[in-house]
Order: C-alpha cells, then sequence, then structure tokens
C-alpha cells in the first residue's frame, strides 16, 4: 500500500509541475518495489518534462532578450537553470544578458559555470575574454581567447581581439601577428585591418599604418577609427592636407568625436592656418 502511496504522491506532485518532489516520490515507490514499472515510467515522463521546461524557459527568455528586456531575461534563464543545473546554454545566455546589461563580474561567473559544463565552449570563452577586455583586464582577455583558439583555430573575432589586447600591453608585434592571422582567415574583415592599422602606428611604422586603415576604410567607410589613424599617421609625415581630410572624415561620421577635434585643430595648426 505504502509504495501507491508515493506513486501517487508522485503524479500528483507532477500534475502541480513540482518535479523534483514527484521524482523523489517515484524513487522512494522503486525503493519499495525494484520492479514496479509504472514508477520507472513515471520517473521517465517527469524528466522529460523538465528537460522541456527548462529548454521553454530559455526559449522565453532568449525572447526577451531579442527586446532587450535583460531583466526579465535574466529571470527566465534562472528559471531553466532551477529545472536544470547543468544546462550549460542557460548559464551562457544568463551571461550574454549581464554582459549587455555591463554586469561584466556577474557575466564572467556565468560563463566560467557554461565552460566548466562545456570545456570546447569556444564562444563562452570568447565572451568571458571580452567581459574581461572590458574591465581591462588584458591578461586574463588573452587567456580565453587563447583558449578560443584552441577550441576554434578559425575563430577570426578571437585573434583580432587579442590582437587589441596585445596592443593595449604594447606588445606590438605579438597584436600584428594576430591582426595578420585574422586577415588571412577572413581578407574581407575590415576590423582586422584597422586593428593592424593601429599597431603599425604606434610602432610608428606609419606608411604601413595608412596603408592598412586605407584598406579598412575600403571595406568600411564609417570606419571612424581608421581615419583617426590615418590622419594621425598622415600629420606624422607631416602631409598635413590628407590628415585634415580624414579628420574631417571621421567627424562626419560622429561630429562630437572629441578626439578628431582636436586632431584636426592640431593638422590645421601645424599646416599654419
Amino acid at each position: 500500500m505504502k509504495r501507491h502511496w508515493y506513486h501517487n504522491r508522485g503524479a500528483a506532485y507532477f500534475g502541480k509541475k513540482d518535479y523534483d518532489k514527484a521524482i523523489a516520490d517515484f524513487e522512494a515507490t522503486l525503493k519499495i518495489n525494484p520492479d514496479y514499472a509504472e514508477a520507472k515510467k513515471g520517473i521517465e515522463i517527469v524528466q522529460k518534462a523538465k528537460t522541456e521546461a527548462a529548454e521553454n524557459f530559455v526559449k522565453s527568455g532568449n525572447a526577451h532578450y531579442e527586446k532587450k528586456d535583460y531583466d526579465k531575461a535574466i529571470a527566465d534563464y534562472t528559471e531553466a537553470i532551477k529545472l536544470n543545473p547543468r544546462y550549460a546554454e542557460a548559464y551562457f545566455y544568463r551571461g550574454v544578458a549581464y554582459h549587455d546589461k555591463k554586469d561584466y563580474d556577474k557575466a564572467i561567473a556565468e560563463y566560467t559555470e557554461a565552460i566548466k559544463l562545456n570545456p570546447r565552449a569556444d564562444v563562452a570563452y570568447h565572451n568571458r575574454g571580452d567581459a574581461y577586455f572590458q574591465k581591462k583586464d588584458y591578461d586574463k582577455a588573452i587567456v580565453d581567447f587563447t583558449e578560443v583558439i584552441k577550441v576554434n583555430p578559425r575563430f577570426v573575432w578571437a585573434f583580432i581581439l587579442r590582437g587589441v589586447a596585445y596592443c593595449y600591453k604594447k606588445d606590438f608585434d605579438k597584436s600584428i601577428a594576430d591582426f595578420t592571422e585574422a586577415i588571412r582567415l577572413n581578407p574581407q574583415e575590415a576590423a582586422a585591418y584597422s586593428g593592424r592599422g593601429w599597431a603599425y602606428y604606434d610602432k610608428k611604422d606609419f606608411d604601413k599604418a595608412i596603408a592598412d586603415c586605407t584598406e579598412a576604410i575600403r571595406l568600411n567607410s564609417r570606419d571612424i577609427a581608421s581615419y583617426y589613424n590615418r590622419g594621425d599617421s598622415y600629420l606624422e609625415k607631416k602631409d598635413y592636407n590628407k590628415a585634415i581630410a580624414d579628420f574631417e572624415a571621421a567627424l562626419k561620421i560622429d561630429p562630437n568625436n572629441a578626439e578628431a577635434k582636436e586632431a584636426l585643430e592640431k593638422a590645421k595648426q601645424a599646416r599654419g592656418n
């Protein structure tokens, strides 16, 4: 009789969507009678329902995320994790939502959990690297981008972002090597040329900087950083007219860009008017 009592209570819990209590009662039934087929089937049904419910919360969270309602998205991902604490994607997506809220510490914690559950999650490493990058922790960012590349050697943006991190650390040779590999993998990626142009500028190789920035602008005519860096390179070469033209082009894209305004005035003064 006790066997039936556990089984029936488990079925009632299942009806209330209290999946953990339902499973506990079906398992208690099986301790009394290990061959009780209905209890075994009950566990299978409940586990399937838990999985589907968790997936539905993630789908709902993704819908909220697309609407930029990050708090509701996070709430849904949290419910998914409650149902399935080993749901790597739920941790990842919750990390993305925190990332977009600029709560980088929480984002890092979520990506870390996703990586524990799926060590080959290259996008989780990439996003955690970017979160470290946003915190200006370039060393940890580089470690994560390196892990991305180990998992997926064709991940172009891992090379680009690692290149940028190396630039901030003033390790320009490593930076240039990463941007060059990104270009090899995708010769149409403007950001790779832009980044390499920046690195060449900081190495004072102004001709190479100009060549790369020019290619970046050809691929993306609104690449304000490349106009600025090319303008600075022309300024260093005392080609003031071309420098002025580039700073003016940058200001057409972003009229409030303080750096471009300051550089434009500097170039005009150097030219003599």
